[in-house]
């Protein structure tokens, strides 16, 4: 493998407010969460947590056991794979599991080049101190060597994918079924094989649970709702009022329970209208009725293709995906129907395929568009009739399109004629922010096979064909519900790691547990309402530092070493959207006022002439107070290759 970088690239996060974020090696785990939903992670180190075990398995050294190592190696064409375990005593005994993910550092590349990762369920025992390419255990050998008997060794369809584009980088894997289908049957938590594909082999490099670094160790992160236990009826000695009781649990608020207004009907046994979101479904020509008698006509799309590259398909009752990008989709909805201030809860784009060109299956992705098109207008070389794409097919990942997906989804897996889902709920609540910046999607794939399918389009007029339109169903409230009170995060100065390179806040996590809002006197017998001591607030933060000439080269500031003016410092948010920007003042200072809790990232824009000492891209979690941001700046002198981040608070 080749070493690190001396420069990490920004990967765009994704974080979902509902769900779970993806933290940093600094950042508190605990985020700004719905009402009610509590968070747990589980990281070797982290609050005396030893429960995680991991390994990798080497097809060209099938006897060598590397569960010690610290780091996870992993190659696109199977020739390595990793397994990891979490074992999930640590959590409460009866939740209700809303999301959970698997959080990976890639440390390494073989070369630069995007490939995709996938997570499958384990289905028998290994042991980390002896499991190897050909053994699971001592005794106990695979019965196809690296894990890989299908319904023996390990399942046959992954529980997660996601792309991987570049080191520096943390990726999050979608486990949650997983997670539910151990806590049910705890004797099946084998763990999980992450194995990675491409077209072209491409190694990857992932800090494992040895690693010297404790924010970069393998974690699972669970978001949860406690399920308080059923009450039970007792003889009462009194003629006092006792409120009925019912064989259903309930999550109505008692006397010592948090309350709990989430935004998951499947939370609640017996919902009601307050805490049940909405659901709209935008289907061209079909829902909702925007006006009487009027429906939905909002959606619009097209594809290109790169062998008739000027020729428009709008006007068309299918939209197409091939393998390599070589045909790709455009895909746009209208949100007007949606509350300006709706709180999305979750958005998926649902496309319903019609046929393909052989029974192979289909990896898609869908991207972030960030230039306008025209339907009736794009074709392989132009957006519309009056602007060109910034590289043919929609390719530009500066000016087109993102680099990586938001969702990706495998065409075929379960066939034809059935409904296959994109999670976009961070586009959409996006685009509600800001409808400026809604240009759709567009849907792209990979795969080895040649193949190509057909989607039902929005033009489709086909009587048997029209509910299969491209539809975007979305759960929303009118309006966010009630923020939960946090406990400000409190980041404490630690002695910095410097044999790895790091852009994060700290190179230390703690979990910080989400408190409970108000609490009322425990009683003995059940009540039917209590209330709250505490009136929910947030508690805005502050981001700030000092840029100064770091003349030693330590990325450390001593007395001697002067403030530098007019640096650019950046205050971008969990997307990647530059939300504010500062000119560091007379004295290196400069600060960002009135932050809501979120992950924020800091980006110094150094001066030409200077190299940083120090990351000049860094992720904070904002809670309340004031955290502190510093960033060294030299003259070229050479490579740096260690870097320290400062940062406290």
């Amino acid at each position: 493998m080749t070493g690190l970088r001396d420069t990490i690239p920004t990967r765009t996060p994704t974080p979902d407010p509902n769900a779970t974020p993806t933290p940093h090696p600094s950042a508190t785990p605990t985020g700004t969460l719905a009402p009610g939903l509590r968070q747990k992670l589980l990281r070797r180190g982290v609050s005396e947590y030893n429960g995680a075990s991991d390994a990798f398995l080497d097809f060209w050294e099938p006897s060598t056991r590397h569960g010690s190592w610290d780091r996870l190696e992993v190659c696109s064409d199977g020739t390595r794979v990793g397994l990891l375990r979490f074992d999930l005593s640590d959590l409460p005994a009866s939740i209700h599991v809303v999301t959970a993910h698997v959080l990976l550092y890639a440390l390494d590349w073989t070369e630069p080049a995007e490939t995709m990762a996938l997570a499958y369920r384990v289905m028998r025992t290994w042991e980390e101190a002896r499991v190897t390419w050909d053994m699971a255990g001592a005794d106990s050998p695979w019965v196809i060597p690296g894990c890989s008997g299908l319904g023996i060794d390990r399942v046959a369809r992954p529980e997660s994918l996601e792309t991987l584009g570049g080191i520096g980088y943390r990726y999050s894997l979608d486990v949650t079924e997983a997670v539910i289908g151990w806590l049910g049957d705890p004797g099946s938590n084998h763990g999980l094989q992450v194995a990675t594909h491409s077209e072209e082999p491409v190694g990857y490099s992932f800090a494992s649970s040895e690693h010297t670094v404790t924010g970069y160790r393998p974690a699972l992160v669970v978001t949860y709702l406690e399920v308080p236990p059923s009450a039970t009826p007792t003889a009462s000695h009194t003629p006092t009022h006792t409120p009925s009781l019912t064989p259903t649990p309930s999550l109505t608020l008692t006397p010592t329970a948090t309350h709990t207004d989430t935004p998951s009907p499947s939370v609640t046994p017996t919902p009601t209208s307050t805490d049940t979101p909405m659901e709209m479904v935008l289907q061209f020509g079909l829902s909702p009725e925007v006006a009487p008698g009027v429906v939905y006509e909002g959606a619009s799309d097209t594809y290109i293709d790169s062998d008739l590259p000027t020729t428009p398909y709008d006007i068309a009752w299918y939209v197409r995906v091939r393998t390599g990008g070589a045909v790709a989709s455009l895909i746009r909805f209208d949100l007007s129907p949606l509350p300006p201030d709706a709180y999305v809860v979750s958005a998926e784009l649902g496309l319903y395929p019609w046929q393909r060109s052989n029974s192979s299956s289909l990896l898609t992705g869908a991207y972030r568009v960030l230039r306008s098109w025209v339907a009736g207008e794009a074709t392989w070389e132009r957006a519309s009739a009056t602007e060109e794409w910034g590289i043919e097919g929609c390719n530009g990942t500066a000016t087109d399109r993102a680099g990586v997906p938001v969702d990706t989804v495998v065409l075929g897996s379960e066939g034809l004629m059935q409904w296959y889902s994109f999670d976009v709920t961070d586009l959409v609540r996006d685009w509600l922010a800001d409808p400026e910046d809604n240009n759709g999607v567009i849907l792209r794939s990979t795969g080895a096979a040649d193949v190509t399918y057909r989607l039902v389009a929005c033009d489709n007029n086909m009587r048997n064909e029209k509910p299969y339109r491209p539809r975007l169903v979305v759960r929303y409230y009118a309006e966010a519900p009630a923020p939960t009170a946090t406990v400000p995060a409190t980041l404490t100065p630690t002695p910095q790691p410097s044999e790895t390179a790091t852009r994060t806040a700290s190179p230390i996590e703690t979990e910080t547990p989400t408190p409970q809002v108000g609490t009322a006197t425990p009683s003995s017998s059940p009540t039917e309402t209590a209330t709250p001591t505490l009136a929910p607030t947030v508690i805005p933060g502050a981001i700030g530092g000092v840029v100064w000439s770091d003349l030693d080269e330590d990325g450390r500031r001593d007395a001697a070493e002067p403030p530098l003016v007019d640096v650019r410092i950046l205050l971008k948010n969990d997307i990647g959207w530059t939300v504010a920007q500062k000119l560091t003042d007379a004295q290196g200072h400069y600060v960002f006022h009135g932050l809501p809790p979120a992950l924020y990232e800091v980006v110094e824009v150094y001066p030409s002439g200077y190299e940083p000492t120090t990351p000049h891209e860094v992720y904070a979690q904002c809670e309340s107070g004031v955290l502190r941001v510093d960033f060294g700046l030299r003259a070229p002198v050479g490579n740096l290759t260690v870097f320290i981040p400062v940062i406290w608070k």
